[in-house]
């Protein structure tokens, strides 16, 4: 059985078209053009462990076919990354009402739990309070590292060769001890500026340059980056997630 990572989601905070835009890349037919908000699948040995809940959860769920929901990792409580999480509703009661495993920071389990406190029984929550660490779930290990966007604290997670970092801006040296040797980085670029909270297109493709990635895959883009002219700009090793993609862990 393959081990793989699915990004069933590329986009920003807006997704893209963006509501009410009509821009080039919010009307464009490509599906490079076509992103849902950042989320991620690693699909290990029949277990489907999800990366992040955001809003779009429930149409990415019934694109992909995705049945069951093993475990979960959110990387941090803004909405475009948790908002989907009364969406889960379904995969609890597909585990006969057996409570999934939540892997996730302090400061993201309180904000849940303002939120959704009427789901928290359906969820069984493993809090993540070092800085950088490991942790093993159903024989498999994975690696974490800590970083802030502005005062929110962010988790990135590893497993294998592939490493998933969204939402990226500011991070220690210990990020690249994290990411040594890692081979296939999804890593997040906003838009070609950047921003206080994001990294520009530049900003990732040098950060995956120094974590010495073999392979580097941009998510979490806004509608100012259009797939097919950005694609003819970057350099060898590095491309434009697109929604429904696999890649090797």
């Amino acid at each position: 059985m393959e081990n793989k990572l699915q990004l069933l989601g590329t986009g920003g905070s807006t997704g893209i078209p963006r509501v009410g835009c009509k821009c080039k890349v919010c009307l464009s037919d490509h599906p490079g053009n076509k992103r849902l908000r950042s989320q991620g699948l690693f699909k290990l040995d029949g277990k489907n462990i999800l990366i992040d809940a955001g809003p779009d959860i429930r149409q990415q769920a019934l694109l992909h076919g995705i049945h069951q929901i093993d475990a979960i990792f959110l990387t941090h409580y803004h909405e475009d990354h948790i908002g989907g999480m009364d969406d889960l509703r379904g995969f609890f009661f597909n585990r006969n009402k057996d409570p999934i495993p939540v892997y996730l920071s302090e400061n993201t389990y309180e904000m849940v739990a303002i939120r959704f406190g009427y789901l928290l029984e359906r969820f069984v929550f493993h809090k993540i309070d070092e800085h950088m660490g490991e942790f093993e779930i159903f024989g498999k290990k994975f690696s974490y590292c800590a970083y802030e966007q502005g005062s929110v604290p962010v988790l990135g997670f590893r497993h294998g060769k592939a490493a998933y970092l969204t939402d990226v801006k500011s991070y220690g040296e210990n990020m690249f001890t994290f990411l040594k040797g890692v081979e296939n980085l999804v890593v997040s670029a906003l838009n070609f500026e950047g921003s206080h909270m994001h990294q520009s297109v530049e900003e990732a493709v040098a950060f995956a340059k120094k974590a010495g990635a073999t392979n580097a895959y941009l998510i979490h883009m806004n509608h100012e980056v259009e797939y097919e002219s950005t694609m003819a700009t970057l350099t060898e090793g590095v491309a434009l997630a697109i929604d429904g993609m696999e890649i090797d862990v």
